[in-house]
């Protein structure tokens, strides 16, 4: 049974990409039509609003996930991408944010090098850090992306995996040994995408993958 139902946004388009709940409140991410379009939005146990940011560069920037972080400043971890409108390219972009909304760092544009890069999801890593899942551009195609962030959202390492064709990272976990990812791969497997899961040793080797799926498109987002 519905209990409310709100909504957010301009005359544009506005998507939302993830919630979590936070205490008796939740906060939500997505795109915005606005420019900036990395957008977050704060809302009480009955859906009001509390506060909602535009984050990042330019039009495309979109937010893909949001996570509490490992202390209370920053409150809260967002995953994404974002460009700057002077760039063709689009990067990964992680952003801290107190409860208040306001940004306590912004790593928009770290990684960049010319090419497109994605955050699609990120989870914590035992003892500090957080571990990351996307794509990244490599020549024509996209490669499966895996990145240990610090902290303070800055990169620590990062390990690419793909063939010939488009590879994406949709989730990402901390397992045994290593780490469990998941997405699609359009490589390897039964044709078109498939469905893909990869674990990887703590030093980003790769200890097995898996695909599954049929002729047409398959793919796994979680």
């Amino acid at each position: 049974e519905e209990r409310w139902a709100r909504t957010f946004g301009t005359s544009g388009n506005d998507y939302g990409n993830s919630v979590m709940q936070v205490g008796g409140q939740y906060i939500s991410v997505g795109k915005s039509g606005r420019i900036p379009s990395f957008y977050v939005v704060k809302v009480d146990a009955e859906g009001q609003k509390i506060w909602e940011k535009l984050y990042g560069e330019g039009p495309n920037d979109n937010a893909q996930y949001v996570i509490e972080s490992h202390s209370q400043y920053p409150s809260y971890v967002v995953i994404g991408q974002s460009n700057d409108p002077n760039t063709p390219d689009s990067d990964i972009s992680i952003i801290g944010i107190n409860a208040d909304g306001n940004a306590s760092w912004n790593r928009t544009i770290q990684y960049g090098n010319s090419t497109n890069e994605t955050g699609n999801y990120i989870s914590y890593l035992n003892g500090g850090g957080y571990i990351v899942a996307g794509a990244k551009q490599i020549s024509n195609w996209y490669d499966m992306s895996v990145m240990k962030v610090n902290n303070d959202g800055t990169q620590s390492v990062s390990w690419y995996f793909g063939g010939s064709y488009d590879e994406v990272g949709n989730y990402v976990q901390q397992v045994n040994g290593g780490f469990l990812v998941s997405g699609s791969t359009e490589s390897y497997g039964q044709g078109s995408h498939d469905a893909w899961i990869v674990k990887l040793d703590n030093n980003g080797n790769e200890i097995f993958n898996h695909t599954f799926g049929g002729s047409l498109d398959d793919k796994a987002m979680s």
